[in-house]
């Protein structure tokens, strides 16, 4: 088990050896967000709870976790009592999810397609984290438009590579970019993440903001 301070928060995060591990695109994700004190928040494949306390430094009104793997959400749950946060923990697939709506939906998703499963972790918990087995791009989009309220916002961090097949999802699902900031990897142009504000409603102009870079 693991205790890792959680940059730009005062909270710190219990990390079980056997689960993802948060990385730097949450983090960037987490101080990418804007959040108003009347939003409630989504977290979908919330992990061990960092994106939810990264939304908790800005206190929304409520918060919510959703993750397939009952030891990930559990794990969640003592992340937020540890930090004294009030979180809603779901175990389940987003796409079975009915009955609710938000204003603010957060996801750090698995980047990978299922292409070579032979690379594919042997933990079934990690396998979901990093690979589509459960939750494809399209899957995600048609989620978070359903249970998303009229102007909601969806912030995302995907790989640059995968730009297009995002942009084609998100229109599939009648959600439109308006905020874009690039992340680069060590200065690698093509190996970096791209973080991402897609909204409802009439479409208008995207920002693109100062893109950051990480160091090798």
């Amino acid at each position: 088990m693991r205790s890792d301070y959680l940059p730009h928060t005062p909270y710190t995060v219990l990390q079980p050896d056997d689960l993802y591990h948060f990385s730097s695109d949450s983090e960037h994700l987490g101080t990418f967000i804007r959040l108003k004190h009347t939003d409630s928040v989504l977290d979908i494949g919330c992990g061990t709870g960092v994106l939810m306390l990264y939304a908790a430094v800005q206190g929304p009104a409520s918060i919510t976790g959703i993750d397939l793997f009952e030891p990930v959400t559990k794990q969640a749950a003592e992340n937020m009592e540890h930090n004294g946060v009030e979180a809603e923990l779901l175990t389940g697939r987003v796409q079975d999810l009915k009955g609710r709506q938000f204003d603010v939906i957060l996801c750090n998703p698995p980047f990978f397609a299922v292409t070579a499963p032979h690379l594919m972790s042997e933990n079934e918990m990690i396998r979901a984290a990093r690979h589509e087995v459960c939750l494809t791009l399209e899957e995600l989009f048609a989620s978070v438009r359903r249970l998303m309220k009229d102007k909601g916002r969806f912030y995302l961090v995907h790989r640059m590579s995968r730009l297009n097949e995002i942009m084609a999802a998100a229109l599939d699902s009648r959600l439109h970019a308006v905020r874009i900031r690039p992340v680069y990897d060590g200065g690698v142009k093509n190996e970096g993440t791209l973080l991402m504000e897609f909204r409802s409603g009439t479409r208008g102009s995207v920002v693109f903001e100062m893109p950051l870079h990480e160091e090798e």
